[in-house]
């Protein structure tokens, strides 16, 4: 059946106004734009001009609305002889991943759930082209085969269950009024196809055949320019799509500008943000909380992209699973969860906190246990209220339940755990929750092809459901839309662009379905089945749009990286311009502007203001860091500025380290001295060193269970045992000892900075002097103890601290191949393999031992002052191994002042 189509002007909006005028449109934003065309001043002054101060509602429906509307309203009157329960999308696809998993051919799929859904489509497009389950052509492969003896369970199961699939709608329609048992009175409009599938033919033809009076209409502007214009590549063409767009809204503020993008999927984020950019530079400043107003992109996002929406399925999550430790950071800075307003910075601070203790992922139990520390700056009392209720709530999901059932109970959880509770919500932000709803209420639906699940497979489901719902907030009427070629059937603009037409892009490459034999596509002349077909609908799609607007442009991209591209070939008619042939905004940006009206300022010395309180954390680190860099030193202890710490598979070095210091303070717990130690014979200092090892980690367990499995505990105590035995055998060379101190606590001062120091190990030589002895697990040398700025200031710290009478120190080096002494003593013969300070490099040329321990003095007491005084200056020791790991760049802006120097060189 050949349907006409008559064209027509703006006049044509009166016409729906009129009773039992309904006009059906491809989709819903089409139907949008002719209500708001119903609306404008022209047709109001149209109908005072008739005397006319109210008139009807338009009635304006997309064609999916049109058929289920008349659907509903055949079941109510009785015409449809067999009304059964419509099955909604979610439903429908939840029934055919159950007939695919079910299958012997699904037990090999890898992902059931993307075989479903392509089986889905590929039924779907049956229906719309009349394509016959029974034909032989079927016969093809073995994935047609396969998938029509799933579309043949899929059809069984609905008519036993009398279930109908919202793709069958319109063939019972036909038949219902075919038969005569349903009649539709109404005038059709219809408008925004490029063509009719077969299915949508006979419903047509059916209403034509009953009297109905149809007519396939389309409103055209009079194109009065077409032009072709090349851009760089997609950045460029975007930006100039955007300066084109600003020009034309403020030479014509009311102007409609529509922006046309093939791929508008890969494009959408690039184009806004050129508008943004152009259009709406306050988009860019820090406070700005959404998008461009001027503009409206028809595709929109996953409803899990949004922020709001991830929170709620991380809380779902956190039931009763550990959440991974980067989620958890972004549910723990989520405003949605009361309290944030409040609490934002402390529950910034406890995922620091939860950052350093290690764990790849974090139990509900672990989150309270931090945040109810009260003395503690990332303490949140709030948010330990709301987990204390999550607890409380745990129990009614220990159970299987129908997905009815667990909507309510999710909903339940969400409500306890404070999910968008105590602000009020942005736009945007109710219009998603409002569409949660929706999908929660999907989710329920299931209940008629799905008994029961488990907790972890129904948050699964929910999940994976609003992943594939897409969704685009409503804003106010735009004057600005960026479209896809399909959603801009039938839509009409000022100007148009048309952006992204390079050969590769358009015409589309062919895409058909792999469940439905090829040859039977091409005969039906199924969408995506051959180049020629693509190419066909294609020059339609282009005939349309060049109708759409007054001045239409169109461009491509010459370049996507190195790639050459070319225009696509139905543009080669269209006489090209040249870039400075079209009439562009040519202002600045705010970025530009502010860049342009930089002023260069020389600072000078700008010192922080004087330490008042004197107690600081982190004990030798401060002359560590004023030492490296005073700047880092003032960023990380005065300011708390420290970057957050990255976590890895398996114990950070920090943990393993501090491990084996607790080890060794439990065994030289028991032993005491060298005596003691060579009192034990080999298999006795095994047993000593197994028992100290298991102790520490079964308390280090409970910090981190998810690192320390059955095979990881049975690895470290390995790797942990091993390491202090032959850490001990270096012991056992030495001369005789005492060991005096373990982890020592000394509160000092040193510079005016009152430091908490802990030694590790404190050795009485048997001339009654003391060896300090310092573990460390990573590469050390004591070259780092010595000038004006020393890199490793720890020990030297520690020598000021005790006294005079200190024989020597060192590091104890516990690194796999490199265990033993590394430090400097008074004599010679004091350790294994470490001369006296007579004898070694850095210090031979010194008066004495007193000197070396005078010096050190001296400059920590310097290093300490001039951290009292304020000195933050920029100034690293090496720029480039000291600010390798620093972490502060962005707060210092060392390379800033680098570009600084070579300007004044200039």
């Amino acid at each position: 059946m050949a349907i006409t189509c008559e064209s027509v002007d703006h006049a044509f909006f009166s016409n729906i106004m009129e009773d039992n005028v309904t006009l059906v449109t491809t989709g819903k934003r089409l139907a949008n734009y002719f209500r708001q065309q119903s609306e404008t001043e022209a047709l109001a002054a149209y109908k005072s001009a008739a005397h006319k101060s109210v008139w009807v509602t338009p009635d304006v429906l997309p064609w999916s609305g049109w058929i289920q509307r008349l659907w509903e309203e055949a079941c109510i009157s009785g015409s449809i002889e067999v009304a059964g329960q419509v099955l909604s999308g979610a439903q429908q696809a939840f029934l055919w991943e159950q007939i695919v998993a079910n299958s012997t051919e699904g037990e090999s799929l890898l992902q059931v759930s993307g075989a479903a859904r392509d089986a889905m489509k590929a039924w779907a497009t049956m229906q719309s082209w009349a394509i016959a389950l029974d034909d032989k052509g079927f016969l093809y492969n073995d994935d047609s085969r396969v998938f029509r003896s799933w579309a043949r369970k899929f059809q069984r199961e609905c008519r036993q269950q009398g279930w109908v699939p919202v793709e069958s709608l319109p063939d019972l329609l036909s038949e219902s009024i075919e038969s005569g048992n349903l009649s539709v009175s109404n005038r059709i409009f219809i408008t925004g196809f490029d063509e009719y599938t077969p299915q949508q033919q006979r419903f047509i033809e059916a209403l034509k055949n009953t009297g109905t009076d149809v007519r396939w209409v389309e409103i055209e502007e009079d194109s009065e320019t077409v032009v072709r214009i090349a851009c760089k590549d997609a950045l460029d063409e975007a930006k100039l799509v955007a300066r084109w767009t600003r020009q034309r809204l403020e030479v014509r503020p009311g102007s409609k500008i529509g922006i046309v993008v093939p791929d508008l999927a890969s494009e959408r984020s690039r184009m806004l943000g050129s508008l943004d950019e152009i259009l709406s530079p306050g988009a860019w400043s820090p406070q700005a909380t959404r998008s461009c107003t001027v503009s409206n992109v028809s595709l929109g996002l996953p409803l899990k992209d949004y922020p709001v929406i991830r929170t709620a399925l991380y809380l779902l999550y956190f039931i009763s699973d550990p959440l991974p430790l980067n989620d958890l950071g972004v549910f723990l800075r989520s405003p949605a969860i009361t309290g944030w307003d409040d609490e934002h910075g402390a529950r910034a601070l406890l995922d620091g906190r939860l950052r350093e203790n290690g764990e790849l992922a974090v139990e509900l139990s672990t989150v309270r246990s931090f945040a109810n520390q009260d003395e503690k700056n990332y303490a949140c009392p709030v948010l330990v209220g709301l987990l204390d209720n999550m607890v409380k709530h745990r129990g009614i999901f220990a159970k299987k339940k129908t997905p009815g059932e667990w909507a309510e109970h999710f909903t339940t959880w969400l409500k306890v755990a404070g999910w968008v509770q105590g602000r009020t919500l942005s736009s945007e932000e109710y219009q998603v929750v409002e569409v949660w709803k929706e999908v929660i209420t999907a989710f329920g639906s299931l209940d008629i092809v799905q008994d029961v699940l488990t907790k972890k497979e129904a948050i699964r489901l929910l999940d994976r459901l609003t992943m594939e719902r897409i969704f685009q907030p409503e804003t106010e009427d735009a004057p600005v839309q960026v479209i896809g070629m399909l959603e801009a059937s039938g839509l009409c603009f000022d100007h148009v662009w048309i952006m992204g037409l390079h050969e590769n892009a358009w015409p589309p490459s062919p895409r058909p379905t792999p469940f439905i034999p090829l040859p039977i596509q091409r005969a039906q002349d199924v969408p995506g089945s051959s180049a020629e077909r693509e190419l066909r609908i294609a020059s339609l799609v282009m005939r349309r749009l060049f109708r759409s607007g007054k001045e239409v442009v169109v461009s491509y991209p010459e370049f996507r990286g190195e790639e050459k591209l070319n225009c696509s070939p139905l543009l080669l008619e269209i006489p090209e311009i040249d870039r400075s042939d079209l009439n562009v905004w040519i202002g600045n940006t705010w970025r530009e502007q502010i860049f342009q009206s930089r002023v260069l300022e020389e600072l000078g010395e700008d010192p922080a203001p004087p330490v008042v309180a004197k107690d600081f954390r982190g004990g030798s680190s401060v002359f560590k860091l004023q030492a490296a860099c005073p700047f880092h030193a003032f960023a990380e202890i005065r300011l708390g500025a420290r970057p957050l710490e990255v976590t890895s598979i398996g114990l950070q070095p920090v943990t393993r380290g501090k491990l084996a210091h607790r080890v060794l303070e439990l065994v030289w717990g028991q032993l005491d001295s060298l005596d003691a130690l060579n009192s034990l014979d080999d298999k006795q200092l095994h047993y000593q060193v197994g028992q100290c090892v298991d102790l520490v980690l079964s308390k280090e367990a409970k910090k981190h269970p998810y690192t320390f499995t059955a095979r990881f505990r049975v690895l470290e105590e390995n790797r942990l045992t091993q390491l202090v035995l032959d850490w001990l055998k270096v012991e056992k060379g030495r001369a005789p000892f005492y060991v005096k101190g373990r982890e020592e606590e000394f509160n000092v001062m040193v510079g005016g900075v009152n430091v908490r120091l802990i030694i590790d190990r404190i050795d009485e030589l048997s001339d009654g002097s003391y060896l300090l002895v310092d573990y460390k697990t990573g590469k050390v040398s004591p070259g780092t103890w010595f000038g004006e700025r020393p890199e490793e200031p720890q020990l030297p710290l520690y020598a000021t601290v005790v006294g005079n009478n200190i024989g020597g120190v060192s590091f104890g080096s516990l690194r796999p191949g490199d265990i033993g002494f590394n430090g400097v003593t008074r004599e010679s013969g004091v350790l294994p393999s470490v001369k006296g300070f007579d004898e070694w490099s850095y210090t031979k040329e010194k008066g004495g031992w007193s000197q070396v321990l005078n010096e050190w003095q001296q400059i920590l007491q310097d290093l300490g002052a001039d951290f009292c005084k304020g000195n933050a200056e920029v100034d690293p020791k090496k720029v480039t191994s000291t600010c390798q790991y620093c972490g502060l760049q962005s707060l210092c802006r060392i390379h800033e002042q680098s570009l600084l120097s070579e300007i004044k060189e200039d």
